[in-house]
This record gives C-alpha cells, sequence and structure tokens, in this order.
C-alpha cells in the first residue's frame, strides 16, 4: 500500500549517471517508479530530520510513527505540500481502489510531494518513543 506517489513512467522519469555498466549499460540513464521514489523519499525525511534535529527534537523516523501521523495529517489537512494525484491508469491488478482520485487510494497515497514537504514534515509532532 503506498503513502506516496512518484513518477512511475521509464519514459518520463529522471536522468541518472551511473558509471558502474549494468547489464551493457553504463552512463546516462532514465529511470522511473521505485528507482526514483525510494530514494526521493528518503532524501525528504533524511532532510526533515535534520531541520528537526536543528531545533533539538528527535527524528520523525523514530519509533512511534511520526512520520506517518504527520504524512497523514498534512493529506488530510489540505497541505500545498501534498498534491493528490486524481488522474491516470489503473494498475489493473484489484478489483477496488486501484484508480487514482481524491484523497487516498491504493495506487497514489496520499499524492506526490512537492516543495516545502520536508519543512512540513519537521514542523510535525514529536515521535513517542516507548520502551
Amino acid at each position: 500500500m503506498p503513502d506516496i506517489a512518484f513518477d512511475a513512467s521509464l519514459s518520463t522519469g529522471v536522468a541518472v549517471y551511473d558509471s558502474v555498466p549494468d547489464q551493457g549499460q553504463s552512463g546516462w540513464l532514465e529511470v522511473g517508479g521505485t528507482s526514483v521514489g525510494a530514494p526521493s523519499w528518503s532524501g525528504i525525511l533524511a532532510d526533515a530530520d535534520q531541520l528537526r534535529a536543528a531545533k533539538g527534537e528527535p527524528p520523525l523516523t523514530a519509533a512511534g510513527y511520526a512520520t506517518q501521523r504527520t504524512l497523514y495529517s498534512l493529506a488530510a489537512g489540505g497541505s500545498r505540500v501534498l498534491v493528490p494525484v486524481t488522474t491516470g491508469p489503473d494498475n489493473g491488478f484489484c478489483p477496488v481502489g486501484c484508480a487514482p482520485g481524491p484523497g487516498y487510494d491504493e495506487i497514489t497515497g496520499v499524492g506526490s510531494p512537492r516543495s516545502g514537504s520536508d519543512a512540513a514534515l519537521a514542523a510535525g509532532p514529536s515521535p513517542s518513543v516507548s520502551g
């Protein structure tokens, strides 16, 4: 189940440079999907945690699901840093919830992060760590 959506198309992905040949290819490549989404989301969370550290606050990635609580509160609050994906093809693998639409859906989550996502996440609640 997705929480956040990123560009999944290999034809509209992002350019990356790889100097190590993979399946006979190296140099500039265009990638999309998880190859873009996972490191991009990791970077956004790292930025948010650095902003929190600068204020003496614990990281969002600590126990207590603070990242998810903050993310979903931003989506519910109509935040402009999360843009819902409301159109596009369904994934064709499940009967319900697999087409993009308003609010949360099982193909695009709560939408795509935009500029300021890191600062909005950093301003979220402090994690509750239990022993």
